[in-house]
């Protein structure tokens, strides 16, 4: 199910979470984690969350999520330039970034 590509993102991370959160194998879920982070933004917070969770073991996502940082779109950014209330979400994802590299940091 984990690498499953026809699982959708949202089942793949619930599988990765619930993986990590009952046998912190983190070699098997930062994979998986990584891809739904690039499949789909709106699982960012969700796999941010995860990685703060992970906290050292999480390391190597760390790049991820600076680059994330660096960027001057959000996530959210819609090519019209239009709001679509996306700046609470915005708000998390870079709350979230922010806690995961604290904790891989400890």
């Amino acid at each position: 199910m984990l690498g499953c590509p026809l699982a959708s993102p949202w089942v793949r991370l619930g599988a990765a979470g619930a993986l990590w959160r009952s046998t912190g194998e983190a070699d098997t879920t930062l994979p998986v984690l990584s891809a739904v982070w690039s499949e789909n933004v709106n699982t960012r917070v969700a796999v941010a969350g995860y990685l703060a969770e992970m906290g050292q073991a999480a390391g190597t996502a760390a790049p991820m999520l600076r680059t994330e940082l660096a960027q001057r779109r959000r996530h959210t950014a819609r090519g019209h330039g239009r709001s679509s209330g996306g700046i609470p979400a915005d708000l998390a994802l870079l709350h979230a970034c922010g806690l995961a590299l604290a904790a891989m940091a400890r």
